[in-house]
């Protein structure tokens, strides 16, 4: 399936993730194109992802509904997930110490979530 977000790199830059059509999420390796894990997503992805500072998460919005989900980089395993039923316009960016995700919904209002991560000490 065609690719349709850019692709955000893994900190060691081995690891490429990125959105494809029919809602499918993948992990690609950088050096050979190979998929190292694939996963469905319930709608289209939303921009590019963002990664967690120190590569341990991946995180991603849906369009339709505003899924947010936090996956493990390694294997794709999800490992949160929730939705506040609001379109989401573009992708999310991530802030410094990977503890809160910002994006923007379909009406133009900027929205926080904390992903979980204990951030800088």
């Amino acid at each position: 399936a065609p690719l349709h977000t850019v692709p955000a790199p893994h900190p060691d830059g081995a690891t490429l993730y990125v959105a494809a059509a029919g809602s499918r999420f993948h992990a690609i390796d950088a050096s050979t194109g190979a998929t190292r894990w694939s996963g469905r997503t319930d709608g289209r992805v939303a921009g590019t992802a963002s990664l967690s500072p120190d590569g341990r998460h991946v995180y991603f919005f849906t369009e339709d509904r505003g899924t947010f989900r936090k996956v493990d980089a390694a294997s794709g395993a999800l490992k949160f997930r929730s939705s506040d039923g609001t379109s989401v316009e573009g992708g999310a960016v991530l802030n410094r110490d990977g503890t809160v995700l910002y994006r923007v919904d379909l009406f133009g209002r900027v929205a926080a979530l904390h992903t979980g991560e204990k951030g800088a000490d």
